[in-house]
């Protein structure tokens, strides 16, 4: 029997983003004022965010209950050990909700990045980058760290500062200034100040799990990795229009009850992206990649979020 393989295709109408740039400040909400910085054609904020209030002036609720973070579907924010005095050193850190909530969690004219957003970034700072494999960790990081070679002032054991790595040291091309922020995890316990900086995207990976970006004082590398929402990370907004539509997100699942001519086989949709969902199914070919176009066929499975399955028969 010959090879299938297997994409799920889900269609609805995308809207360009319009990226504007600007080097200067920004402030937010609460009368923070941050630092911006332009790299390539994005533009970012230079500090972790620390508003308390979304954009229409509604209150991200401040949570230090864990059974609350373990479940919440509402955006939560809290400081690094419940201790406001980490808010000046790393920024406030949020769940994944309070990213994405419809209310704006970044100032006017900026918005939580994508995992796309990351991308491009890690693609401006090293084209030829490998996955993790990459340089993009040493060239955002802070120059303040422990026993930095790099001497005064960046020589520092003062929070905010990276741990002591002897030649892991950031040299922030950039100005970028990531600082390591740690996290809340699901365990109830704060993680990781000074050693970690976590990032979230507002992509969505599972219907559990977000897209985040993560740097870390003993590696070299910026990497990627999905977490589950309700863990506490930091942000940082980029400049440009809130994506009211996204491409939808989904999965695709591993073939099963399979025969010498049929198949069971499905796919998850684990986001709108926003809007709706018109079609979802199974497009299959003996070549990879088939598409709509051109595939030995296709099967349309209803429409909307969620899981989905059908089987597919006459098969070689």
């Amino acid at each position: 029997m010959a090879k299938k393989y297997f994409c799920l295709v889900a269609m609805l109408l995308c809207f360009p983003v319009i990226m504007v740039n600007a080097q200067g400040s920004m402030t937010d909400i609460d009368g923070n004022v941050y630092p911006t910085i332009t790299i390539g054609e994005q533009e970012w904020m230079g500090k972790n965010l620390r508003v308390s209030h979304y954009t229409n002036g509604d209150p991200i609720l401040h949570e230090e209950n864990h059974t609350v973070w373990q479940t919440s579907q509402e955006g939560l924010r809290t400081w690094y050990n419940h201790d406001p005095a980490n808010e000046d050193l790393y920024g406030m850190l949020y769940n994944w909700h309070a990213t994405v909530d419809e209310r704006g969690l970044c100032p006017a004219g900026w918005r939580t990045p994508t995992d796309a957003d990351w991308q491009q970034l890690l693609e401006f700072i090293d084209p030829n980058h490998r996955g993790n494999n990459n340089p993009a960790g040493t060239k955002l990081k802070s120059r303040r760290q422990q026993n930095s070679p790099l001497g005064a002032p960046w020589d520092t054991h003062e929070h905010p500062r990276w741990d002591s790595h002897g030649y892991r040291y950031g040299t922030d091309d950039f100005d970028f200034n990531a600082l390591p922020g740690g996290n809340y995890t699901m365990g109830n316990a704060f993680v990781s100040k000074g050693q970690h900086a976590y990032f979230w995207s507002s992509t969505p990976a599972t219907h559990k799990h977000a897209w985040a970006r993560i740097i870390t004082f003993n590696m070299a590398g910026m990497n990627r990795s999905q977490y589950l929402q309700q863990i506490g990370f930091s942000v940082r907004c980029i400049r440009g229009e809130v994506q009211q539509v996204q491409h939808p997100q989904v999965n695709t699942l591993i073939p099963y009850e399979v025969t010498s001519t049929t198949t069971m086989a499905g796919g998850e949709v684990i986001s709108e992206g926003g809007g709706a969902v018109t079609a979802r199914g199974l497009v299959w070919g003996q070549n990879p990649n088939p598409s709509l176009s051109q595939n030995e066929g296709q099967l349309q499975a209803g429409s909307g979020p969620g899981t989905f399955t059908a089987q597919i028969t006459e098969l070689e």
